[in-house]
């Protein structure tokens, strides 16, 4: 049955650009979506993109507003653990506008584990394949 679903979100996936992300969840505040189409593998890791987009602006610590985030994670789908390897955040919903700052440092993020009952886990299950 996850395979059917997995396989359902890729194939809905490449029916156009904006279909390519997937609402996994939402509350009121803010609304993540993946892109399943973006999955890459190796071994028990897979990395996959993600955006979190926002009702409200915010900004972010450099003073500058946003109204999305856009990040590669990477999983560990046997440990169940995750890790950001880049965040950027846009001026516009869904990863639209200008890019107001981006993060990449591999030195500050650990791997952390998925909690139970999140976005994070929706996101690691989706790119794990186990929805």
């Amino acid at each position: 049955m996850s395979e059917l679903f997995f396989a359902l979100l890729l194939a809905l996936g490449s029916c156009n650009a904006m279909a390519d992300w997937v609402k996994v969840g939402s509350n009121g505040d803010l609304t993540t979506y993946v892109e399943p189409s973006t999955i890459s593998k190796a071994g028990s890791s897979v990395s996959m993109w993600g955006v979190v987009d926002l009702k409200d602006a915010r900004k972010e610590e450099t003073g500058k507003s946003f109204l999305s985030a856009k990040s590669l994670q990477e999983y560990d789908c046997q440990a169940a653990q995750t890790k950001k390897i880049t965040l950027s955040f846009f001026s516009a919903n869904m990863g639209a506008g200008e890019v107001v700052h981006t993060y990449t440092d591999p030195e500050k993020w650990k791997w952390t584990p998925v909690p139970h009952g999140t976005i994070v886990e929706a996101m690691w299950k989706a790119a794990c394949g186990k929805m």
